[in-house]
C-alpha cells in the first residue's frame, strides 16, 4: 500500500516537505544546543594595517662612486629609502601589558605593516592607553644605512618629525565572552573602539 501512495507524485513531495522539516528542525535545535563551557573572560583585540611611512637619506656621491657608475646614471646624491618600522605599547590601568616592534612586511621590507593582538582580562572596566609610533632609535637607523654623518643624522631627525604618532586613551569595558576591537582608521591615522 505504501509503495502505491509514494509512486503518485504529489505524494512523494509532501513526503520531501517533511523529511526536510524534520531534518531542518533538527539541525536548528542542535545549533541551540549548549557545548563547552562559558568563557570567563573577555578581550581586547589590537587588529589594523597600515601603510608604512618613507624615510629617505640622502649624501653627495664621492668621486669613486660617481667613477663606478656609467656616465648617463650618475646623479649629484645618492639616496636610500626605507620605511618606517613602528613601537606598540599597550598600558591598561597604568601597567604596561604588551610591547612590540612591527616591521614593514615582504622580502624587500616594502609591504604594509600587520597588527593582530590579542589581550584577555577579566570583566570590568579598564583605562587603556595604546601608543603607535615610529621607531626611531639611532643605532637602529645606523643598522641599515651605515654610519650616519651629521647631516644625515639631520635629515633622518627632520623625516621623522613628520611622521605619524598614533594614540588612543580612553575606558573600556570588557565583559565575559565579548571581544572589545581597537581598529585604526588608516586615512586620518586614528584609533577607535567597536564592540564589548
Amino acid at each position: 500500500m505504501s509503495e502505491e501512495i509514494l509512486k503518485r507524485p504529489w505524494s512523494r513531495w509532501v513526503a520531501v516537505v517533511i523529511l526536510t522539516a524534520l531534518l531542518l528542525g533538527g539541525v536548528r535545535l542542535l545549533a541551540h544546543f549548549p557545548s563547552g563551557h562559558q568563557p570567563e573572560e573577555g578581550a581586547i583585540r589590537l587588529a589594523w594595517r597600515i601603510a608604512g611611512e618613507k624615510v629617505r637619506l640622502c649624501r653627495k656621491a664621492s668621486r669613486e662612486e660617481q667613477a663606478a657608475i656609467p656616465q648617463h646614471m650618475r646623479l649629484p646624491e645618492q639616496c636610500q629609502e626605507h620605511l618606517l618600522s613602528y613601537d606598540l605599547q599597550v598600558v591598561i590601568n597604568g601597567q604596561e601589558r604588551y610591547a612590540a616592534q612591527y616591521a614593514p612586511a615582504g622580502a624587500k621590507g616594502d609591504r604594509p605593516i600587520f597588527v593582530h593582538e590579542e589581550i584577555k582580562l577579566k570583566p570590568g572596566e579598564y583605562d587603556l592607553a595604546v601608543h603607535f609610533m615610529p621607531a626611531i632609535g639611532l643605532v637602529d637607523w645606523q643598522s641599515r644605512f651605515g654610519e650616519l654623518t651629521e647631516d644625515e643624522q639631520g635629515q633622518l631627525k627632520q623625516s621623522l618629525a613628520g611622521t605619524a604618532r598614533m594614540n588612543y586613551q580612553g575606558r573600556v569595558r570588557v565583559r565575559a565572552g565579548r571581544i572589545v576591537l581597537l581598529d585604526l582608521d588608516e586615512g586620518i591615522r586614528q584609533f577607535f573602539i567597536r564592540g564589548g
